[in-house]
């Protein structure tokens, strides 16, 4: 049992049990559609295409246990529809090129295998995903004079912590980027104080914190306050 586990985590097994979540209840939610009321597909299917994001937010920058083939094998299904792993600049064409031929892939699975209309894929799950994802990215970054001071630190509940592969602890993925995401919680514990210190305590106690202060308001002007 002990070679197994040591296997497991060496092999970074969370995250493959990741990947596994996301695709297995990805396709039971396209599959059974049909049988689910499309105000709770929403939300299920919002959560697993933001879980995607951050799934490939992860294979960019740690998953080393996997090769980098089959690290893009794992993470390329364009799910959320927008970004083609792992560029997203028109520069780099033949990703786009493919991009679109998964894009087409999969709305021929969802509407022509599963019976699901591609508008409904669009409007009810992966935009909604897309929204949920850049959630994180609301917040994370300010304009600061120290590099440090600009990346944030959210502290969050399992809910969003899992969602987001603890990248709302964001400054400790700034300073760690190679850091597999289930150990960002300790390292993050661990050096709590220096963290806060580091980044001018850029910090908010959750979400909730966050949609108080700016659910209807702009969090930044569009002007340097530095400049």
């Amino acid at each position: 049992m002990q070679a197994i586990a040591r296997k497991f985590w060496a092999w970074e097994g969370p995250t493959w049990l990741v990947a596994v979540a996301i695709y297995g209840a990805w396709f039971l939610l396209i599959w059974f559609h049909g049988a689910i009321p499309w105000w709770l597909q929403l939300p299920i299917g919002a959560y697993l295409i933001a879980w995607h994001f951050s799934l490939q937010h992860e294979a960019i920058h740690s998953f080393r246990s996997a090769p980098a083939w089959l690290r893009m094998i794992v993470v390329y299904p364009p799910l959320g529809l927008w970004f083609p792993f792992p560029r997203g600049d028109l520069s780099h064409l033949p990703h786009w090129a493919l991009h679109v031929v998964a894009v087409g892939a999969l709305f021929w699975f969802i509407s022509d295998v599963c019976g699901m209309p591609w508008w409904h894929y669009v409007l009810v799950i992966a935009y909604p995903g897309f929204s949920l994802g850049l959630l994180r990215a609301f917040i994370e970054h300010r304009a600061g004079r120290r590099p440090g001071e600009r990346t944030a630190i959210v502290e969050s509940n399992w809910l969003f912590g899992l969602l987001f592969l603890w990248n709302n602890l964001h400054v400790a993925h700034h300073l760690r980027p190679t850091v597999r995401w289930y150990e960002l919680p300790r390292f993050y514990r661990d050096t709590r104080g220096k963290l806060l210190a580091h980044n001018g305590n850029y910090y908010f106690r959750g979400y909730a914190e966050i949609a108080r202060r700016w659910l209807v308001k702009p969090v930044f002007v569009p002007i340097h306050p530095v400049h």
